[in-house]
């Protein structure tokens, strides 16, 4: 019989005229006639090829038929399996052999239709390739700095991630569910091209989007493809960071201050400590305290900030910033910086000694300096700058 007649054999087997039931009439016939093969002892594998080809080529003309061929390949590939448990042989032999001729035909149907798309709903990949306008990404001054991201699409939908929470593919596929009216599911409308390819860099090819990012929820790959479309649609807006304000208020108090370099004197009044060889500035703790404060950020985060930017000192062992000294029954804490860097300003003033205590730093802000009393705390402005009521105040003893 020839390759021809044997087509003719499966067509004839067909009774419907619904294109996808008779695709699946064809592969119940195939799975007959491979039954009746592998039971015939002078039968080969070749002939099992020849009828899965012929299968094949039958399914193919009932595809061109159709209105919707992908379906047709899909009912073809759904009756693959009780195929190969009829013959015994691999269902992915089944498909690779039957689908070979109307491959070629439902990926054109499917590029003529707008491409790859998921049965249901709309496919998380081709959310972001067809609807994502722009993704703003919003930086701080900080040195350490976790950006956030604003997703922007094209029917309103706004979505904010942090914490790399985008390159875990379920988490950011709840959130963007969450933010539309459309039907999203975590399935990958490229998956589909994975029937239609050979290799990876074929998938790659066929994939939504460009071929250097091709969509997989596998993570690797997902994170090369979020990346990808990151770069290619964001643009950067830079803001003042909590941590760079708080150090900039610490420099202009530094600047503007009175600093002295004996270091009981800085304890006993109040004052910005400079080490007499001039490599370290040391600020009291509740300058710090006073800076985080009044932008919401912490002590801990200032000090993140101040070792990435290479501000604090290298002479304190594990890490730390600070320390406390006591002297004249007071126990104060200092931050201790890097004179050195370019970014520590001198004070306006420095004085060897600072017994008067009219020498001593004027900015009050009421806050504990030491670990043993509850005095208010001065910093760096001259007491003449003070406001009258202030001045009364110092004449008369207050606030020492």
């Amino acid at each position: 019989m020839s390759d021809g007649e044997l087509v003719e054999d499966y067509l004839d087997a067909v009774t419907s005229d619904h294109e996808t039931i008779a695709a699946s009439e064809i592969m119940d016939t195939l799975g007959e006639r491979l039954k009746a093969v592998r039971q015939d002892h002078k039968a080969s594998s070749g002939d099992k090829m020849r009828e899965m080809m012929a299968a094949g080529n039958a399914i193919s003309q009932q595809a061109k038929k159709a209105d919707n061929p992908p379906k047709v390949l899909s009912a073809t590939r759904d009756a693959a399996g009780d195929v190969a448990q009829m013959a015994s042989i691999k269902k992915n032999r089944v498909i690779d052999i039957v689908t070979d001729a109307v491959g070629n035909l439902e990926e054109k149907a499917i590029q003529e239709a707008g491409g790859y798309c998921v049965d249901h709903g709309m496919g998380l990949d081709r959310f972001l390739e067809d609807h994502l306008e722009e993704v703003v990404i919003q930086r701080s001054t900080d040195a350490v700095d976790d950006p956030v991201l604003n997703w922007a699409f094209d029917e309103g939908e706004r979505v904010e991630t942090r914490d790399g929470v985008h390159f875990d593919h379920y988490h950011f596929f709840k959130q963007l569910d969450a933010a539309t009216n459309r039907r999203l599911v975590t399935e990958l409308a490229s998956e589909k091209a994975e029937d239609h390819s050979d290799s990876k860099e074929e998938y790659a090819q066929k994939s939504l989007g460009p071929k250097d990012r091709p969509w997989s929820r596998n993570n690797d790959l997902w994170t090369r493809s979020i990346s990808g479309i990151v770069e290619e649609r964001s643009r950067t807006e830079t803001s003042l960071g909590p941590r760079t304000e708080a150090w900039e208020s610490i420099q202009g108090r530094i600047d503007s201050g009175r600093g002295v370099r004996n270091l009981d004197d800085a304890v006993t009044q109040g004052m910005i400590h400079v080490a007499e060889d001039f490599d370290e500035i040391w600020v009291p703790t509740s300058m710090v305290a006073d800076a985080v404060e009044s932008v919401e950020t912490s002590r801990r985060a200032l000090q993140s900030e101040l070792t990435e930017r290479g501000i604090d000192t290298d002479k304190i062992s594990g890490g730390g910033i600070s320390e406390a000294v006591t002297a004249g029954g007071s126990t104060s804490r200092f931050w201790r910086l890097d004179a050195t860097h370019e970014d520590v300003p001198e004070p306006e003033t420095i004085l060897d000694e600072a017994k008067d205590p009219t020498e001593r730093s004027a900015e009050v802000d009421g806050r504990d300096n030491s670990a043993s009393a509850n005095e208010s705390e001065t910093f760096g402005r001259d007491p003449d700058d003070l406001p009258e009521s202030e001045n009364n105040g110092n004449k008369d003893g207050e606030g020492k």
